[in-house]
């Protein structure tokens, strides 16, 4: 399973596969940058968005947004 690959950049893509379900087909990529600010402070992060593709028919669902920094 690949959860990120590195080195990191805008724009980046790459499959993410749950082995061995693999129940729908997921991509991860890099959307942008946002400062993120929790208790320890201020933290320049990348956006990395899922995309979702629940039949394997190549077209990701656009009412499923889930969002890592």
């Amino acid at each position: 399973m690949t959860v990120l690959v590195y080195p990191l950049d805008l724009g980046m893509h790459w499959p993410y596969r749950d082995w061995p379900q693999d129940i729908f087909h997921i991509e991860k990529q890099i959307i942008g940058w946002e400062t993120v600010q929790v208790p320890a402070g201020d933290f320049d992060c990348f956006v990395v968005e899922w995309l979702y593709d629940r039949d394997f028919d190549d077209n990701y669902r656009d009412d499923i947004q889930v969002l890592d920094y």
